[in-house]
């Protein structure tokens, strides 16, 4: 197909592959509908991922008979079936099964500090020291012989630990990744098994496996690691001293309390740094090489993503360098959690390693953490940046099997049929596709910047980092660089790549051709290598850069030098290297700029647009502008190319295509776009085709009249309204009653009474206990209260699998007779007859015999009628006859969370050569719909305009504007203070304290849209 045929209609290659939580009991008809589901929705593909509920049994007979049922029903449909090498995450010990024997755990050295008469010996101490010590500053160091008994000072002495035991591996320590042994056992237990048991399928209708968060221990972070004094810890592994000794000549026991703690009179420690950079080789070479070359001999591909990324010090707590571990994957991967994560320089040094190591696919687990309140436009922002930096590969996170029990606060929102908009996905999706198939191809990319990751190696000491942020000064400083460096150089639209320093050395050379001298990195060619922001460099990066700059290359160390070479010499920058500030890099790299971009307004550089610029390919050159600024009102911007032929403009919205106005100037193509907050902006100049003249290109400046839409209309909504019932007054066997209480508050009350453990998601899998008796531990009563002050004409009661308990309505018994579900397979919809309600209060009550399992949760009412928010307390009242398009939380709607549509019944008057428009600035709505006669059009992204001239040509005579909602003010968090949060997971929705709304509901508007209006241009 050509590149305009995959353009218009992206493959299933292109397309997203979702996490699909497998997290309930399995039913192969409902995986086979959901697959289903998915294909309308727009994915080429999907995740099958072991999830938290997960109550069929992992890697069992019947696990192995649903994974290729769904592989051949992907198959039929064109789709990409995709395995995922783990029971939740991080992956590595086959949910527990392996690290039941310890032999495979994680383990650790910790140091202990004790004064010298405390000490004692055991047959637990590794090595011993006594010391001078000042904080994390010791001299005077003397090794003691085993049953030294010291005269005085401190005695720091070290052991070996294992992991303590961890949810997440249910009920297991982590496995030891730097373990070559373990990573063997890994691999039979959960590999070879999808080997045995899907057989041909595996490299064929199973395109791979994806591994999640995979890490070797954290280096004395201040987290818990379910272990106490965390910050003493750092990584062991029965290979690590052996293989210090034979590639350093080092014995790593002799200097302990060097690579914990700073040696008086030293700024920088190369005991550190060779034991981060041995902890990297090993966790590389004995886990993922490993993996890799299975996947390579079974004609599988490896993806997935390393813990952790959004900055260099996460990176060298848990994993060393990223940019290492890229190099071991198919396709590597990234996790950008949460709706404004802007960690842009993690996915550069992502894209960089791909590029540099010819990856054709770069995965991101994007939307984690993102909460039901995003819209499409948030989503479109989120994506944007990623696919301008190189990801396409999309793996959304999340979609759930079922939403059961704890599993709807498993990050929503749910990327599939539990979203109402789940219907006009495919229209989101195809975007993003239609962005992917535009952006192959080489990068325009003449600058290569060497990472400081190494340089963060020699900051470690106990609690450095803390939650992975670094707490040391220096460490900061060069975070702060870092980031402020890419910003440089983004901002002035100077296109890099990032380099490790570890892979320069394998995979770098000084290579000369027709075109110049370049640095080769892989299959990459720069003519310009920056060094900034670095305390130490290696060796061998200094050799091969003074290669390059004797053959004529160009090296720059910006602002600063670095001060050490490998860890331990003082650095003295050698003869014919270059020196510059940061402000004079822009002019003394401008011919570096492949794309030029002023703003109109200012004259100046438009620094919040970034830009990806496509080598010429068969004469063609494609480029796309991204509006970063996303809250930006639309501005003109001149865009300035040193490429010369016929501009058109790809909008991957529609798959059309468009001539642009532009002209030559100097040798370089000159134009200029609008483009809003947000806004992209794909070109294409092709050489070979002569520009448009001036005059063949419409002009499109018109004037403009504006008609508000602002009456109240007739409407229709798409699901029936809906009443949360989420305070609960509670009895447990015949003791006194206690509430009204928040359901998730009751639920854990009620378990500390049995001592029962919390739900949440380290909670054991129901799949792992499967078997154990679970016995009645007693009786449990809810009693749920709300008015009525109009009785509907019709309601229902939906309660989460209603079979477990008995319920009565205002003491009446109810008799559950029903099949019907609400939105998800574990919903329940309960018909009441409408005498068994009454004006004034009403109760609802469920009783059951109460076990571990049992996690109580919100009931709903469900109906044709209204709800009167007061405080806590909810009433059901009479639907209003209209509605105006506006916030649906003041209009008796306040939980209401699918599509209402609008019938607009009389559409503006246009003469000929005049234009109809339909725009709207803003939106509390996941996005706008238009239907109607012939008319069917989703209005998702600014700017938000949508031409409905030809429609009235065709006999459009009423509009309906359906305005599709989110979820959020159904699933909440419903108390939640503040009501949206930067990121959204499990603990936000049982919330204490002041982050505890107690007199009413946390929620947010719903359905308000502001600007919405008829446009007319003429």
């Amino acid at each position: 197909m050509s590149l305009i045929e995959r353009f218009e209609n992206p493959s299933s290659a292109e397309r997203g592959k979702p996490f699909w939580a497998w997290n309930g009991a399995l039913e192969k008809e409902e995986l086979l509908h959901q697959i289903d589901v998915f294909h309308q929705m727009g994915f080429g593909g999907y995740f099958c991922h072991s999830r938290v509920g997960l109550k069929t049994e992992y890697l069992g007979e019947e696990w192995f008979e649903l994974i290729n049922a769904c592989a051949d029903r992907g198959s039929e449909l064109g789709m990409e079936t995709w395995l995922y090498d783990e029971d939740r995450w991080p992956s590595g010990c086959a949910g527990g099964l392996l690290t039941e024997n310890k032999e495979y755990a994680m383990k650790f050295i910790r140091m202990n500090q004790v004064s010298a008469a405390d000490f004692q010996w055991n047959n637990e101490i590794l090595a011993a020291f006594c010391v001078e010590l000042e904080g994390h500053t010791f001299w005077n160091k003397r090794r003691l012989q085993p049953g030294e008994s010291p005269s005085d000072g401190v005695v720091l002495f070290f052991s070996i630990e294992l992991m303590a035991d961890d949810g997440y591996c249910n009920g297991h320590p982590y496995v030891d990744t730097m373990s070559r042994k373990a990573t063997q056992r890994f691999i039979e237990m959960t590999h070879e098994q999808y080997k045995k048991h899907c057989g041909q399928r595996l490299g064929n209708v199973i395109k791979g496996i994806f591994t999640d968060e995979p890490h070797r221990g954290a280096v004395m972070c201040g987290t818990s690691l379910n272990n106490p004094n965390a910050e003493f810890l750092t990584p062991y592994t029965e290979a690590l001293f052996p293989y210090i000794r034979e590639r350093f000549g080092v014995e790593l026991e002799d200097f302990l309390p060097e690579l914990f703690l700073c040696k008086k009179g030293e700024d920088i420690s190369r005991i550190k740094w060779i034991y981060m950079e041995v902890l990297t080789s090993l966790f590389c070479e004995n886990f993922l090489r490993q993996i890799y070359e299975w996947c390579e001999e079974n004609h599988m591909l490896f993806t997935g993503h390393l813990l952790h990324e959004d900055t260099l010090t996460a990176q060298a707590s848990m994993m060393g360098s990223l940019m290492r571990g890229y190099a071991f994957f198919h396709y590597p991967g990234i996790d950008i959690l949460g709706g404004k994560n802007q960690a842009y320089w993690v996915v550069k040094q992502l894209t960089s390693v791909a590029r540099q190591l010819g990856k054709q696919k770069i995965l991101s687990e994007l939307y984690g953490c993102t909460g039901w309140h995003m819209n499409f436009q948030q989503y479109k922002e989120v994506g944007d940046w990623q696919a301008l930096m190189g990801i396409n590969l999309r793996c959304q996170h999340l979609s759930w099997y079922t939403m059961e029990g704890e599993n709807k606060r498993d990050y929503p929102a749910s990327i599939s049929l539990q979203s109402a908009w789940y219907r006009d996905y495919e229209y989101l999706e195809t975007y993003f596709s239609r962005l992917h198939v535009f952006l192959e191809g080489d990068d325009a990319c003449d600058v290569l910047v060497i990472n400081p990751i190494e340089s963060i190696w020699c900051e470690i000491e106990p609690g450095w980092s803390y939650f992975l942020e670094a707490t040391g000064e220096r460490a900061k400083q060069t975070e702060r660089k870092y980031r402020d460096f890419f910003y440089l150089l983004y901002h002035q639209h100077i296109p890099f790549d990032y380099a490790d320093e570890a892979l320069l050395l394998q995979h770098g050379a000084v290579e000369k051709t027709k075109d110049g001298v370049f640095l080769r990195l892989g299959r990459c060619y720069y003519q310009t290598v920056l060094i900034h922001g670095l305390l130490t460099i290696r060796q061998s990066t200094l050799d091969l850069l003074r290669e390059f700059v004797l053959s004529g290359g160009n090296v720059i160390f910006v602002d600063e030098y670095p001060s050490f070479i490998d860890a331990q010499h003082e650095f003295s920058l050698p003869a014919a290297f270059r020196h510059c500030t940061s402000e004079q890099l822009s002019e003394i790299l401008h011919a570096n700029i492949p794309a030029e971009i002023t703003d109109n307004l200012t004259g100046k550089i438009a620094e919040q647009i970034f830009v990806t610029v496509k080598r010429v390919f068969k004469n063609q050159t494609r480029f796309m502008l991204l509006n970063m600024d996303t809250s930006a009102s639309t501005r003109q911007y001149t865009v300035s190319l040193p490429y010369i032929g016929r501009v058109e403009r790809w909008d991957p919205r529609t798959g059309r295509r468009e001539d642009v106005l532009s002209f030559f100037e100097n040798g370089r193509t000159v134009f200029t776009v609008s483009l809003c907050g947000g806004q992209e902006a794909l070109f294409l100049i092709d050489s070979a085709v002569p520009a448009i003249p001036a005059d063949q290109i419409e002009k499109k400046d018109r004037v403009r009249r504006i008609i508000p839409i602002k009456d109240a209309y007739r409407y229709h909504l798409e699901e029936k309204n809906i009443l949360p019932l989420d305070m609960v007054i509670c009895q447990i066997d015949d003791e006194p009653p206690f509430g009204p209480i928040e359901i998730l508050k009751a639920d854990r009350k009620i378990r500390r009474h049995w001592g029962l453990a919390y739900r949440g998601g380290e909670q054991l899998q129901p799949w792992y206990v499967r078997g154990r008796k679970e016995p009645v531990v007693g009786k449990l009563r809810l009693i749920y209260s709300f008015s009525v002050k109009d009785l509907p004409r019709e309601c229902a009661l939906i309660i989460e699998r209603s079979e477990r308990y008995q319920i009565s309505i205002n003491q009446q018994p109810y008799q559950k007779d029903t099949t019907e579900k609400w939105m998800d397979r574990c919903f329940d919809i309960l018909p009441l007859d409408i005498h068994m309600l009454r004006t004034g209060k009403n109760i609802i009550e469920l009783t059951a015999d109460f076990r571990e399992s049992l996690g109580i949760e919100s009931i709903y009412l469900y109906g044709d009628f209204g709800v009167e928010l007061c405080g806590l307390q909810s009433a059901l009242i009479a639907l209003p006859s209209m509605l105006k398009i506006d916030d649906l939380t003041k209009q008796g709607l306040p939980f209401y969370g699918a599509g209402i549509t609008y019938q607009i019944e009389q559409l503006p008057k246009i003469s000929d050569g005049e234009r109809l428009v339909v725009r709207f600035d803003a939106a509390e709505a996941a996005y706008l719909r238009l239907t109607g006669q012939h008319v069917n059009r989703v209005m998702a992204f600014a700017p938000f305009e949508c031409d409905i001239t030809d429609w009235i040509k065709d006999g459009l005579s009423a509009l309906d504007i359906t305005v599709m909602l989110n979820r959020r003010n159904t699933f909440g968090p419903l108390h939640l203070i503040p009501d949206r949060p930067s990121a959204i997971g499990p603990e936000h929705f049982l919330t204490e304290g002041d982050g505890f709304k107690s007199d009413g509901y946390s929620l947010i508007p719903q359905g308000s849209i502001d600007g919405l209006c008829f446009v007319i241009e003429s």
